[in-house]
């Protein structure tokens, strides 16, 4: 357990790992589900920006 505080600058975007992540379900719940993505789909991967940018 490390007790630290890191704030990532307002008008900056971060990828954010969204493998291991724990949220309040019913605060943000619902937008944090991926949508369709990889092979056959328009989009490649793009869960790790997706998981930054609704933690800002």
């Amino acid at each position: 357990y490390v007790d630290a505080i890191m704030t990532v600058p307002k008008g900056t975007l971060f990828p954010m790992c969204g493998m291991n992540l724990a949220f309040n379900r019913d605060l943000i719940g619902p937008a944090m589900y991926f949508g369709l993505m990889g092979d056959g789909q328009p989009i490649g991967r793009y869960d790790d920006m997706w998981a930054g940018w609704c933690t800002k």
